[in-house]
């Protein structure tokens, strides 16, 4: 059987992270309805108006309300990756270092 049609969620959790790490942008993955399981069992990310810029260092920009930008889509990811996809976690993966350190 096809690794995709195994997990169909692993082409998806790993198409974000390929956004997220060579484009350096992370969409809101944990807003209220941004994900959508279509009929035929496809994940789509609804909300494409609303990403923000990620950076990899030390510094977590924060909104305009003083919160982290990008956090909880993040760890919505880290859910998605774990759970859905099946996939265990790398701490060193760059993605979630910055999110998950200090």
């Amino acid at each position: 059987m096809d690794c995709q049609r195994a997990r169909p969620g692993r082409g998806f959790v790993l198409r974000l992270k390929g956004l997220i790490s060579e484009a350096g942008y992370v969409p809101d993955l944990a807003g209220s309805g941004n994900l959508i399981l279509t009929a035929a069992g496809l994940i789509k990310l609804v909300d494409i108006n609303n990403v923000s810029r990620v950076s990899f260092d030390s510094s977590i920009p924060l909104d305009d309300r003083g919160y982290p930008v990008c956090d909880k889509s993040v760890e919505a990811l880290s859910m998605l990756e774990k759970n859905l996809a099946g996939r265990p976690l790398d701490p060193e993966d760059k993605i979630y270092k910055v999110f998950s350190g200090p």
